[in-house]
């Protein structure tokens, strides 16, 4: 089993460039065998669209914008989803 993009070479490369996750969050990630599952993935949209409710109940975004950001998210998880499908064959 393989997985499209390995946590060395693409995910600690942008999170290291952008400072997507903070270190008490990748501690709170490394359960997840990242090079391996995708399970780290699914649990990282749930903290998306948690933030996306979080905000929307802030007044921060209005119920539109948050009903497509979470569509955005969930087309991305699905899009991922496949993908891990098709290695694990």
């Amino acid at each position: 089993q393989g997985i499209p993009y390995s946590k060395a070479f693409f995910f600690d490369v942008y999170n290291a460039e952008h400072d997507l996750l903070s270190p008490r969050e990748m501690a709170m990630i490394e359960r997840h065998d990242m090079d391996h599952s995708g399970s780290c993935m699914k649990e990282l949209c749930t903290w998306c669209q948690i933030e996306v409710a979080q905000a929307r109940r802030a007044g921060h975004l209005d119920s539109y914008e948050a009903q497509c950001i979470q569509d955005r998210i969930l087309e991305f998880r699905a899009a991922m989803d496949g993908m891990y499908d098709y290695t694990d064959q």
